[in-house]
């Protein structure tokens, strides 16, 4: 999959919400995830989920862009994790932005596992 996509979902049974992105995700895409990731600190749940699963292509841009996302979401006391179905390409950018050291962050094998652990965590 090479052509970008982004959609949010919330999940109310873990007062979740998930952002999954697809395709080439580059500061192109930036304008199309700003407004997901603002109506998803508007909605006041326990935290995040960045569903990187179907990621093809992170350049430098778009892994600042994540970087940005954690920040948002962890200055309004909100928890955020990822899950990459094994997608050692994701796995890889993850590891490259640093967020594999951050104490509270964690990456998942799959999203409900990854919504299971936010709804047991606090910010």
């Amino acid at each position: 999959m090479y052509v970008f996509d982004a959609k949010l979902t919330k999940d109310d049974e873990h007062d979740v919400v998930v952002l999954e992105i697809q395709g080439n995700f580059s500061l192109d895409e930036k304008s199309k995830v700003d407004p997901l990731v603002a109506e998803a600190v508007e909605c006041g749940c326990r935290g995040i989920v960045l569903d990187l699963t179907a990621i093809s292509f992170m350049d430098s841009a778009g892994m600042m862009v994540v970087l940005s996302i954690y920040n948002k979401f962890t200055k309004a006391g909100m928890a955020m994790t990822c899950a990459t179905a094994g997608n050692r390409y994701a796995e890889q950018k993850i590891q490259e932005i640093g967020l594999l050291r951050v104490p509270k962050f964690e990456a998942f094998e799959s999203v409900e596992e990854a919504k299971r652990a936010l709804s047991r965590s606090r910010a």
